[in-house]
């Protein structure tokens, strides 16, 4: 069975209506699972309060050594954590002041004072900064303003650090991604690792998520005469971000 019917079974949806991966899953989440969750589609000043508290993962270089090591894999990871924590849901509700006097199991993006303990070797919390080479992600100790998910807060209590919130937005929060995880998941590990089942299943599981996190900000990339008036009201009119020169007398 090729892959157009093997999703077609499985999903009734053609795929050659979809140009990626991610939104063929996106797709699929939506026609199968996502059921009466209410995900908004967030942009503005909203998108741009939030997105501060997206920075990706922690990486640490270590030089270790060591003698009969055993070295362990977590299987499916980013699918196990999109099946087992609340993700939000809901539409935003802007706050001001420290909502956790009011309700302690507050759910949301805050924005906070954060101290760290002293004497921190492994910080958990990062932030981005800008440098002269563009955004870097950081993990800071001390004191510094930023913006978090209320549950990455909740576990860096755990390690000594304090904050105080500011203002922020709340969500519900919902398990929204657990039958999709469970069907596709079921697949995998009933398949072998050379079949089609165990490819797609895979593929999809780790294609969902990161359709969550695009940008709504899309950038157009267009050809013109270098001199010309287009070319001059586009730079004073709209944010360029790049610009190549073709060598003939066209950007």
């Amino acid at each position: 069975m090729n892959l157009v019917k093997k999703i077609f079974k499985l999903f009734r949806l053609d795929i050659l209506k979809y140009p990626t991966l991610s939104s063929l899953a996106l797709a699929i989440f939506r026609v199968k699972y996502l059921g009466d969750s209410k995900i908004p589609l967030i942009t503005g000043q909203i998108y741009d309060d939030i997105k501060k508290s997206y920075t990706g993962g922690a990486k640490d270089v270590y030089k270790p050594y060591g003698e009969q090591i055993y070295r362990y894999d977590v299987n499916s990871l980013y699918p196990y954590v999109m099946k087992e924590y609340p993700m939000p849901t809901g539409n935003p509700i802007y706050f001001e002041g420290d909502i956790l006097q009011i309700n302690p199991n507050a759910y949301g993006f805050f924005e906070c004072k954060i101290t760290s303990p002293e004497g921190l070797n492994n910080p958990i919390l990062l932030k981005r900064i800008k440098t002269d080479k563009g955004l870097r992600t950081i993990a800071p100790v001390g004191k510094w303003l930023g913006s978090y998910l209320s549950e990455e807060l909740f576990n860096a209590l755990k390690y000594g650090y304090t904050f105080k919130v500011l203002r922020g937005y709340l969500f519900d929060k919902e398990y929204i991604f657990k039958d999709y995880v469970d069907f596709l998941y079921n697949i995998k590990v009933n398949s072998s690792k050379d079949t089609p089942d165990y490819i797609i299943s895979k593929l999809l599981l780790n294609s969902l998520y990161g359709r969550f996190g695009m940008s709504p900000y899309m950038e157009n990339h267009i050809i013109l005469d270098s001199n010309s008036l287009e070319a001059t009201s586009i730079c004073k009119n709209k944010i360029v971000t790049d610009i190549l020169h073709l060598n003939n007398d066209k950007d």
